[in-house]
């Protein structure tokens, strides 16, 4: 039996979640993995807490569909105040059906929190411009 690799960090992420139960779940398991989070509510939220922020985002992980703004908005937004923001779209549809962006990366809700933190971790530690992550169907299916 080999152990799962840990994907940690100690960079600051920006979370975007529309669902407080979900976002308090997801900056629970982010900040027991080290890194630094900001919560935002949804799209403008986002907006305004990533172009305020006293230290650096070193990455936003956001849901696409909210209330006020959306995440698809609020990546372009965030995109031209900042052209080497690193962005994290993530939601239930898939990013075809959103008729997302292109070169965005991108994870398929629901996902195994390993999924996430390795897209994570690949996103801060690369400069890929595409990661697309299996899906939980996916991974069980292998």
């Amino acid at each position: 039996m080999t152990n799962s690799p840990v994907f940690l960090g100690n960079e600051t992420i920006l979370l975007v979640e529309d669902e407080e139960l979900v976002r308090e779940f997801l900056a629970d398991a982010l900040t027991t993995h080290g890194y630094t989070v900001i919560m935002a509510e949804d799209g403008q939220d986002a907006v305004n807490k990533y172009k305020e922020s006293l230290g650096p985002v070193d990455i936003v992980l956001m849901d696409v569909m909210m209330p006020r703004k959306d995440g698809v908005s609020a990546h372009k937004e965030i995109s031209e105040f900042d052209p080497n923001s690193k962005i994290i779209l993530m939601s239930g549809y898939t990013s075809e059906s959103l008729g997302c962006i292109e070169n965005i990366n991108f994870i398929q809700k629901p996902m195994l929190p390993s999924i996430m933190f390795k897209q994570i971790r690949e996103a801060l530690d690369l400069n890929t411009e595409t990661l697309l992550v299996p899906t939980i169907l996916d991974v069980a299916a292998s």
